[in-house]
């Protein structure tokens, strides 16, 4: 009977040792990105990025012995789709952080359950200005729309001379924040805007707000939306004879509507963040490492997924603890990070200000 008994005691024993190991096995960091849906080619490079980092960590021993892991959620770019899966990761898998894409609609949407829950959220392409003021829990690692508005307003006026411009714009907070950013700054430097249209995300067709849009005559008409919708409206606009400039945003720079400028012939300008350093050691190995695991040069926003990874990796050695709120106060403490996509630092409102260049 006691020799029964001991065996039970010691499977007790063997059984916590064993799911205890399978809980402190690995650390978990979850991802809410479009995977899938007209916005995936953003989340799919920053996987790349992200899963280059993980690697790394891991094979140099993990986090205290302790490996990571990504738990990846795609949110298709859909809102209502980010809210549950930000849900699913704060309360089933129990992450202490986030990492977010490009579209600022979901970064504001999640927000809420973020700073509800303790989860730090850090986005790697939202730029709404309203992201500034979401909450203590969220973070971001690209540029506010505010200086990517500035800058762009500045060089219509200043560089390329341009006193009448149009605005056509989406209808959400990425489109919205970036109009009135724009249209306050050309006005203070001179210009004017001669008329402005607004188009729901998801448009296929934009016969109307074209129509109304090229009613008025501007030299250059500054184009806010997703990949999909800008492509779109560019072969619309050859259609109905537009000859001027288009002024856009870096979504300019994805290759379905650099296609659809190819096409149509339209010279364009938009803004992107200042090429970094490649002679600077943290991005020559990126850079390097990249190529080594994928056979290509990294995409646009790899960088910024790399380097999401690395500080909440770091935000979590820092004190050796699992939680959002440890991670949160080192990110407001962090004297700054050399990182894959350049210079990173903190401000008050979790932002970071990169050097921005206008590009033909």
């Amino acid at each position: 009977m006691k020799k029964n008994l001991r065996f039970g005691f010691a499977s007790i024993i063997l059984m916590a040792v064993v799911f205890g190991c399978g809980q402190k096995g690995t650390i978990k960091i979850g991802a809410v990105l479009p995977l899938t849906g007209d916005a995936a080619q953003a989340g799919l490079n920053t996987k790349l990025g992200m899963d280059l980092a993980v690697e790394e960590i891991n094979n140099t021993g993990g986090l205290n012995g302790r490996k990571i892991e990504i738990v990846y959620e795609d949110c298709q770019g859909q809102p209502k789709l980010a809210v549950s899966a930000m849900q699913k990761l704060a309360e089933v898998d129990k992450v202490p952080a986030v990492v977010d894409n490009s579209l600022s609609t979901v970064t504001l949407s999640i927000a809420p359950v973020a700073e509800a829950k303790k989860v730090v959220v850090l986005a790697t392409g939202a730029s709404s200005p309203k992201i500034s003021s979401a909450g203590d829990y969220i973070f971001r690692i690209w540029n506010s729309d505010d200086l990517e508005g500035e800058v762009m307003a500045g060089y219509t006026v200043d560089s390329l001379k341009l006193g009448q411009i149009s605005v056509l714009y989406i209808n959400n907070d990425y489109g919205l924040g970036l109009q009135g950013v724009f249209q306050k700054n050309v006005e203070t430097q001179g210009g004017r805007l001669v008329a402005q249209e607004v188009f729901q995300p998801g448009s296929k067709d934009f016969k109307n707000e074209l129509t109304k849009l090229l009613k008025n005559k501007s030299q250059a008409i500054y184009l806010v939306g997703y990949p999909t919708e800008c492509s779109g409206i560019i072969k619309q606009l050859k259609r109905f004879g537009y000859r001027g400039l288009i002024l856009g945003t870096i979504v300019m720079a994805d290759p379905i509507v650099q296609q659809a400028l190819k096409e149509t012939g339209y010279v364009c300008y938009y803004p992107v963040p200042k090429q970094p350093d490649l002679q600077n050691p943290s991005i020559a190995k990126f850079i390097e490492a990249f190529k080594k695991k994928y056979q290509k040069d990294p995409p646009m926003l790899a960088d910024v997924g790399y380097d999401a990874v690395k500080l909440i990796a770091m935000g979590i050695s820092s004190t050796q603890e699992y939680r959002g709120e440890t991670i949160k106060n080192y990110f407001y403490g962090m004297q700054g990070y050399g990182g894959a996509s350049g210079y990173l630092k903190f401000d008050k409102n979790g932002d970071v200000k990169k050097p921005v260049v206008v590009v033909k």
